[in-house]
């Protein structure tokens, strides 16, 4: 309720509700006096147009749509405006095909026609305006957004109005035949009262949805007045057209019945010429022949246009003619013998005055008519007087007095033409008079020609078509050239903001700025490093406190300073070239320098470099240097330590290599005495064992690495040295080792070792293959980043089926089982082809 009470407070919401609420009024009311036959309210005067039915239920339509529009209801206007929009379309087929579809009298029978061709039909320039009124209605209830959607509302909105203007204006200036023919309907003036109402109500809701503080005019202005300023100047100009050709028509009018008067008296003069001859004979009892037609030739002479003057006598026949040359056949003729002329001559007769004829085909050729007059002498009848006269001539003589360039002429007599002057027009005649004298009933039609037009066009017409389309546009271009110079004014505003915005920032960036070079200078005067900054040409561009203080150099001094006017020729030499090798390959890199102080102390120094550009783009140098002599001194005390302790390590490998070598050879001195077999091999093996160890510790003590045994090599030391150990028979056998160089700690090396020892020389006694052809091999390989694969294999008769080599009473077997475990690793058999122990562990 709140949100429908707040339309009020705003004007524009307002103006539309209000102009939905006049068209709603009118609308009914104009509905209620078709119903009531209350003719004041169809019709303002009773001379002007009533306004229709159906027209008064379009702005019941278009009002209800208009202010559902304002209370924010779109199905409503949806549905008045397709319905308006039909009506319209409607009515307008209706005048394209010439059709009636029933619905000009479909609520109520028409019985106001005042104007009216079609009764109940509204106007085809109404039907034009609700089609107009219609589409703006559905495009205020469909949910587009966009511009082009207010564009569009306003654009209808301006047209409708342009044309409800133009009607009033006719109205109020008596053109009320504007956008309109003769033979069709006119608008109303309360209909065109409606429609500006309506056009205002329309503009305002677009008008309220395109401004804001930001856009105080609409985007869609100037288009709208432009289309409302043609269609007001296309009405003017039709008004002036019709005043125009209005007082055109008065002008041709005017000399229609001047040339309709001017061929009556013509006539009447030749049929007084005739009269006065009638009336010698009557006056003297007769006239003698050479009077006669001396008196004939003379009026002949002065109307070129008599054929001839005939004396009929009392039979009715032709006895005397003037001229008679070329007229020679209507000597004697009996004028009774030819019905018509018969009945013309008894007419003259009995009614004793003169009887003009019809045009009729004359017997010399041509067209022409024939005046009789009667002649009386003391009621005695002497014959007639007869005047035969040529059309063509008559009438050439008296057009000829008009200016025949002008006007076009041409004379009817019972719809027959019977002489023309000038081109026949491309329309009807727009003026005609008629004369009539005696029998005669000739029309006289006229028209202008285009030399007539062309004195008579003052061109005021088009010269006000040319002021309106141009005061039209000239409109909409300064309402586009105010819009534009508001957009200008805020985008000058904007920028002038954001320019204001820029200079603040920036003398922010620059306070921050001198703050950062304040904290760096504050940095770099108490960072315990040398720092520098050096051109292209190796001058120093800056240094801090500390390389000042310490190579005793005056910051005044500094401008075209090298490293040569403070250190040694060869060391500004390396500098030189390591600032080259900086600048060339525009990386950072580190360079240990010695360099000697002011003092001439020699120190070390680890110096980083780096590319830099400055302001203007031109290369530097920067570099910072650590003094690392301290550092270096201690390096080389420590390298001096662990070569000791290497050396003591080395000499500790030695000494249990050659312990573990006394232990082998008292073990071989031992198995010397003993007799059994068994204790024999147990000794044996035992000497094996003790050798595996001894040569890890030789490995490590000829590596260069101490911590770490390369386990391959070691795999074929061992191997070769196991071989040697066995019988004849085993050193037969075919050996194969597939070793990476996989690094071992002591601590996984001896326990790996003891396991090969044990796998191999099991291989050794137990895994020869029948026929001699036996073959042992071992392999040890990286699995992944941290696993090591180590496999013994031969290819014998296999490991017994019905033992398990994890419960097996060998102490061999039970020494790799143990030593596997201790690696953390996995032992696994394949007895297929032979037998295959495989060992996994991590490094």
């Amino acid at each position: 309720m709140i949100e429908k009470q707040r339309f009020l407070t705003d004007k524009t919401n307002l103006l539309a509700f209000a102009s939905g609420l006049f068209a709603c009024l009118a609308g009914s009311l104009v509905i209620i006096g078709w119903h009531t036959k209350a003719l004041f309210l169809i019709q303002i005067l009773p001379t002007f147009v009533p306004m229709q039915y159906n027209t008064a239920l379009g702005f019941l339509l278009c009002g209800a749509g208009l202010i559902f529009v304002v209370w924010q209801r779109p199905v409503v206007p949806l549905i008045t405006g397709a319905l308006v929009f039909l009506l319209g379309a409607a009515t307008f087929l209706q005048y394209l095909l010439n059709a009636d579809f029933g619905i000009d009298q479909f609520f109520v029978k028409a019985y106001v026609t005042t104007l009216t061709f079609h009764p109940g039909r509204m106007s085809p320039i109404t039907a034009i305006a609700f089609l107009l009124c219609g589409a703006a209605l559905l495009f205020m209830g469909l949910p587009l957004i966009g511009k082009l959607r207010l564009s569009l509302i306003s654009l209808l909105g301006g047209m409708i109005g342009g044309i409800g203007i133009v009607l009033i204006y006719g109205y109020l200036a008596g053109v009320t035949n504007l956008f309109g023919l003769t033979q069709f309907t006119k608008m109303a003036l309360h209909t065109a009262i409606c429609f500006t109402a309506l056009s205002l109500g329309i503009l305002s809701i677009s008008w309220r949805a395109s401004v804001s503080r930001s856009t105080p005019l609409p985007v869609w202005l100037p288009l709208t007045a432009l289309s409302a300023g043609l269609i007001i100047t296309l009405g003017l100009w039709l008004a002036i057209r019709a005043n125009e050709q209005k007082q055109l028509e008065r002008i041709v009018s005017a000399e229609a019945h001047k040339v309709s008067e001017l061929i009556d008296a013509q006539i009447k003069t030749r049929m007084l010429a005739l009269a006065r001859m009638a009336n010698r004979w009557q006056s003297r009892g007769g006239t003698p022949q050479k009077e006669w037609e001396l008196d004939a030739q003379a009026y002949i002479q002065d109307y070129s246009d008599f054929q001839a003057i005939e004396w009929v006598d009392t039979t009715y026949h032709v006895r005397w003619v003037v001229p008679l040359m070329g007229n020679e056949s209507a000597l004697n003729l009996d004028l009774a013998s030819i019905a018509t002329r018969q009945q013309d001559l008894l007419a003259a007769r009995k009614q004793g005055v003169a009887v003009i004829t019809h045009t009729l085909e004359l017997r010399q050729g041509g067209k022409g008519f024939l005046v009789y007059v009667p002649i009386f002498h003391e009621s005695q009848f002497l014959g007639f007087i007869l005047g035969i006269f040529r059309t063509d001539k008559l009438l050439k003589d008296i057009f000829h007095k008009s200016d025949e360039s002008l006007f076009g002429i041409a004379v009817l007599e019972a719809g027959t033409e019977i002489y023309r002057q000038g081109s026949a027009p491309a329309l009807p005649a727009i003026s005609e008079a008629a004369v009539s004298v005696g029998e005669m009933g000739w029309q006289i039609q006229m028209w202008p020609t285009t030399k007539f037009y062309q004195a008579n066009s003052t061109f005021f017409s088009e010269a006000m078509l040319l002021i309106g389309v141009l005061v039209s546009g000239g409109l909409a271009l300064a309402l586009r050239g105010g819009e534009l110079r508001r957009l200008r004014a805020r985008l000058t505003e904007t920028l002038n903001q954001g320019l204001l915005q820029q200079i603040e920032e920036r003398q922010k960036a620059e306070q921050k700025l001198r703050e950062s070079e304040q904290r760096f200078a504050t940095f770099m005067s108490n960072s315990p490093m040398v720092a520098f900054i050096k051109d292209e040409a190796g001058h120093y561009v800056y240094m801090n406190e500390v390389m000042e203080r310490l190579f005793q150099i005056n910051p005044l001094n500094l401008t075209d300073k090298t490293a040569g006017d403070w250190l040694p020729t060869e060391i500004a030499a390396i500098a030189q070239t390591q600032d080259a090798t900086i600048l060339s390959t525009q990386q950072t890199m580190a360079f240990i320098d010695i360099a000697p102080t002011a003092d001439g102390v020699l120190h070390y120094w680890l110096t980083y470099k780096f590319p830099m550009r400055d302001a203007l783009g031109q290369n530097l140098v920067g570099g910072v240097a650590l003094d690392i002599t301290e550092r270096v001194k201690a390096e080389a005390a420590l390298k001096a330590s662990l070569q000791e302790k290497e050396t003591l390590l080395k000499e500790i490998h030695h000494r249990v290599k050659n312990n573990l070598q006394v232990i082998a050879s008292l073990l071989s001195l031992q198995s010397s005495f003993v007799r059994d077999p068994h204790i024999f091999a147990l000794c044996q093996e035992s000497q094996h064992r003790v050798k595996t160890m001894a040569l890890i510790h030789e490995k490590l003590y000829q590596s260069e690495n101490l911590s770490h045994i390369n386990f391959g090599e070691y795999i074929n030391n061992l191997a070769t040295y196991l071989l040697r150990s066995y019988s004849s028979s085993a050193r037969e056998t075919q050996f194969e080792i597939q070793a990476e160089a996989v690094l071992l700690t002591i601590d996984t090396a001896i326990p790996c070792g003891l396991i090969v020892n044990e796998l191999f020389s099991n291989a050794l006694k137990h895994g020869q293959a029948e026929g001699g052809d036996s073959r042992v091999g071992i392999t040890i390989v990286r699995v992944g980043e941290t696993g090591v694969r180590l496999c013994v294999a031969d290819n014998g008769q296999g490991f017994p089926a019905h033992l398990d080599f994890r419960k097996t009473e060998s102490l061999g077997l039970q020494l790799v089982g143990d030593l596997v475990r201790q690696i953390k690793g996995t032992l696994e058999l394949e007895n297929h082809s032979g037998t295959s122990f495989i060992v996994s562990f991590n490094l």
